[in-house]
């Protein structure tokens, strides 16, 4: 009966880290220090490389965005979804984005329009 028990308690943790991410995806309220650094005020978009497999997605958007994560082969791909309604002025969101080295490109979205980085650093 124990043997039973252990071999499915292995089971268990053997599929739950067969099935965990390589990615993750969230928004912060700042940046570190030194990566702090490396940002241009101004620029609606920055990827600021801080570790081997962390980086920092800074975005100048609207007052209602929305931002999700999904894995496309090798490549990420962040969306931005902007609503027309908010405030005129440009508030400033921060994602902190831990990575695999199998996903070689991060491709951004805003409202489904690929968008080039405007200032990148690492």
């Amino acid at each position: 009966m124990k043997r039973v028990g252990m071999l499915v308690m292995l089971a268990v943790i053997f599929l739950t880290a067969c099935n965990s991410q390589d990615y993750s995806f969230n928004k912060v309220m700042n940046i570190p220090k030194e990566a702090n650094k490396k940002t241009e005020s101004g620029l609606r978009l920055q990827l600021i490389q801080d570790k081997k497999n962390i980086s920092y997605i800074v975005y100048r958007g609207g007052n209602n965005v929305k931002a999700d994560l999904e894995p496309e082969g090798e490549t990420l791909k962040v969306n931005f979804s902007e609503s027309a309604e908010g405030e005129e002025s440009a508030i400033t969101y921060v994602y902190r984005l831990k990575k695999e080295s199998k996903y070689n490109t991060i491709e951004v979205l805003i409202n489904g329009e690929s968008v080039g980085f405007d200032n990148v650093t690492g």
